[in-house]
């Protein structure tokens, strides 16, 4: 095996090594992305000390991270398939800027149009996928909100505590449902499901004030105790707007690119005769 055969099976195999890493680093980015959104907006409750925003900034950090790491797993791609890349696509394009017009062929990109168009998508899906949970976290905020600032002040017997608990990468957010009967019935309703942000110690046959969501008799709350906020509704739609963006600019890149090679291809037979 001569010198130079040694060195490109040496730089393949550092290619390939690096490609299986990136692969297996998106897959674990995206996992935990796709699990912290569906914990932050979903199975996890917003705690009195509001722990929301910083699980939301997590998320679209692991997200992004993701998107990078498929980023990687492309570069790698490309050079295992000898197009050039980083400072050798620098390079080309260096060369194919100096080169007459006359002689110029369009020069291989870092991406293709493919690769721009499937990150773009990629990066609209979370987009869109975000969109919905935003309103979700807004609506429940506006209804706990709803219920400090109109709902209904009447006593209630507990009938039943149901302490939980959900843990994520770096805290436990404390929740509790509370069974009651109340004193006089709000709109033909005699029993309420109070929403605590946190763990409580009541006891069968205690007797505690609520307020009755109007709207909903089947809601309560603590007065001054709001279950839900807006903590988290901000950055998430931030990040669903950063994604969309970023992701419709991929999309009109790439559809951009694939056009101006199929625009080169059909004149370039006339520019040769």
């Amino acid at each position: 095996m001569s010198g130079v055969d040694f060195i490109e099976r040496r730089r393949r195999g550092r290619l390939i090594g690096s490609l299986v890493v990136a692969c297996l680093g998106f897959l674990l980015f995206a996992a935990a992305g796709v699990n912290a959104l569906l914990i932050d907006t979903g199975v996890r409750r917003e705690a009195s000390e509001h722990p929301g925003a910083s699980e939301t900034v997590l998320t679209i950090f692991l997200l992004l991270v993701a998107v990078c790491c498929a980023m990687w797993a492309i570069h790698c791609e490309h050079r295992l398939r000898g197009l050039p890349s980083g400072r050798l696509a620098a390079a080309a394009g260096a060369v194919h800027a100096s080169a007459p017009m006359s002689w110029r062929t369009p020069r291989r990109r870092r991406y293709g149009p493919t690769s721009t168009i499937v990150f773009g998508v990629i990066f609209a899906v979370i987009g869109i996928v975000m969109i919905p949970l935003t309103f979700s976290t807004h609506a429940a905020a506006d209804k706990s909100s709803y219920t400090q600032s109109n709902g209904i002040s009447v006593n209630a017997m507990v009938t039943n505590v149901d302490n939980e608990q959900s843990c994520g990468r770096s805290s436990c957010t404390y929740y509790a449902y509370v069974n009651v009967l109340l004193s006089q019935p709000v709109d033909g309703r005699a029993s309420a499901t109070v929403n605590i942000p946190q763990n409580v110690s009541y006891s069968s046959g205690q007797t505690i004030g609520v307020l009755v969501d109007p709207k909903d008799p089947g809601y309560a709350e603590l007065p001054g105790s709001p279950y839900s906020t807006n903590s988290s509704t901000v950055g998430m739609g931030i990040g669903a707007a950063i994604f969309l963006i970023i992701g419709a600019f991929g999309v009109f890149r790439g559809v951009r690119m694939r056009l101006r090679k199929h625009v080169w291809h059909s004149l370039r037979p006339a520019a040769s005769a």
